[in-house]
């Protein structure tokens, strides 16, 4: 049974158990249209049975991880609540779980059946094929008990045989206070120069700001660069010039938030106020904001907060001299040899979701050949059809297990010959053999092997559901 809420109820929302789409009012909280976060609440009904309604809820990872803790086995399966963890979004991951290894032992074949469920395959259907069909990560991917640095370094050693870097350390982490005074940072650009501006019309925006804000001010130009090479930033002053190398994991936010904390560091003058021209938008509007969670941008505060400095937005690749210097400068950095210095979480972050998600693509790739190895050589998820039922027909023929052609393992008895007795039941039998639909494959233009007919082609799908419409074949799957 779905879970249930004290709050007041919300919208409506669809969602599906065997392919049949379930009405039930949403609590207020719950997300129907999938959002980032997705909790798939399970009650356990009964042994090994699945609830007739899952419903999707959207929570926070806090209020999830207590509820993982409490899924610990009990006596009593009837009383006992059992939580999963998923998301059609790729970019989210991880079950977490600060329980032993009872507590995961319980929830891994509630997600397996979950995510066979939601996709229509078949209980039985091997789990392996299940997930790269979907692109769903399989529960050893998915699962987080990480308590101590050490042993996320040796969970993720043990998934990708890669090295976890270190992370960079909040110097704050409650934003700024309410009496210090924000750093002076100018956007006024943003309002004058739009994409497509050519570039006389840009330099003479940008002439007429400096000769009005900025005439007798030092200026230093940064940039940052993420390319093939590696990442890197750059610095431009008329008495300094540098290149920087970051490690491989930073982003092109890091690399530019990186460059503005050594500008405002290194580069001020004895003398004279400061302007530092950056060509990133979201990095200066991010130290305006006072709510950073950035390291480097939060060091760039407390470096500028007691010097006379200025920041200012300037359209990147626009002719302006001194940012294309800058540019020159962070290109060089990212042919340079990345130090070994601690990254910002968030890079982190999405570097291990990348490893994570390369790792296990590898590993199907050289894991024995399956039917979905015929078919799709990735782990990506593909995009599903709208109409449940054809979602449904479409992994079953993909993994290769359809009732058509595997009903008998359940009647206990031999695999059966088609009705044209030239073979036995097979999805490549069926698509490409029989002599029986041989006629409908040509008018419906069905492709010359399981990769075309079963790819992500979105006409290939259309036609191969009409033929199976038409051969009567769509409701036996």
């Amino acid at each position: 049974m779905a879970s249930s809420s004290s709050g007041p109820p919300g919208g409506r929302a669809t969602n599906f158990y065997q392919g049949k789409p379930t009405q039930r009012t949403a609590p207020k909280w719950a997300d129907p249209n999938n959002g980032n976060l997705q909790i798939l609440l399970l009650r356990a009904t009964g042994e090994n049975v699945l609830p007739t309604n899952p419903f999707i809820v959207r929570k926070t990872i806090t209020n999830a991880v207590k509820d993982f803790d409490s899924a610990r086995p009990s006596r009593d399966d009837k009383k006992r609540m059992q939580y999963v963890l998923t998301s059609r979004d790729e970019d989210t991951i991880g079950i977490f779980s600060r329980g032993g290894d009872r507590v995961l032992n319980a929830i891994e074949p509630i997600y397996t059946k979950a995510i066979k469920l939601a996709t229509g395959a078949f209980i039985t259907s091997p789990t392996s094929a299940v997930m790269a069909e979907s692109g769903h990560l399989p529960f050893k991917y998915l699962v987080t008990r990480i308590i101590t640095v050490i042993r996320a370094k040796n969970w993720f050693k043990d998934l990708t045989n890669q090295e976890l870097p270190d992370i960079c350390a909040l110097s704050t982490a409650t934003g700024r206070k309410w009496n210090v005074i924000p750093p002076n940072v100018n956007l006024d650009l943003l309002k004058t120069v739009r994409a497509g501006d050519p570039p006389p019309k840009i330099k003479a925006c940008f002439n007429h700001l400096t000769a009005t804000h900025f005439q007798n001010k030092h200026q230093v130009y940064t940039d940052g660069s993420v390319n093939s090479d590696g990442v890197g930033c750059g610095i431009f002053e008329n008495r300094y010039t540098g290149s920087f190398s970051l490690p491989p994991q930073c982003s092109i936010f890091s690399a530019e938030a990186f460059a503005l904390l050594i500008a405002t560091q290194e580069c001020t003058h004895d003398h004279l106020p400061t302007v530092i021209f950056s060509d990133s938008a979201s990095c200066l509007q991010d130290l305006l904001s006072g709510n950073s969670k950035h390291p480097w941008i939060i060091q760039t505060e407390e470096a500028a907060s007691e010097k006379n400095i200025s920041y200012c937005w300037v359209p990147g690749h626009s002719g302006i001299l001194g940012n294309t210097a800058a540019d020159k400068l962070a290109g060089k950095g990212s042919k340079m040899e990345p130090p070994v210095i601690p990254c910002p979480r968030t890079d982190i972050v999405r570097w291990v979701k990348q490893q994570i998600r390369e790792s296990w693509n590898i590993g199907w790739l050289n894991s024995p050949p399956t039917h979905l190895h015929q078919i799709k050589n990735t782990t990506l998820p593909w995009f599903d059809q709208n109409n449940s039922k054809e979602r449904r027909v479409l992994t079953r023929l993909r993994i290769g297990h359809t009732f058509f052609t595997h009903s008998h393992l359940m009647k206990k008895t031999e695999r059966p010959l088609c009705a044209c007795n030239s073979a036995q039941v097979s999805v490549r039998h069926l698509l490409l053999e029989c002599q029986h639909t041989k006629d409908a494959r040509v008018r419906h233009n069905i492709g010359q092997s399981l990769r075309d007919i079963l790819s992500r082609d979105e006409t290939q799908e259309t036609n191969l559901i009409a033929f199976l419409k038409e051969t009567g074949f769509f409701g036996k799957i």
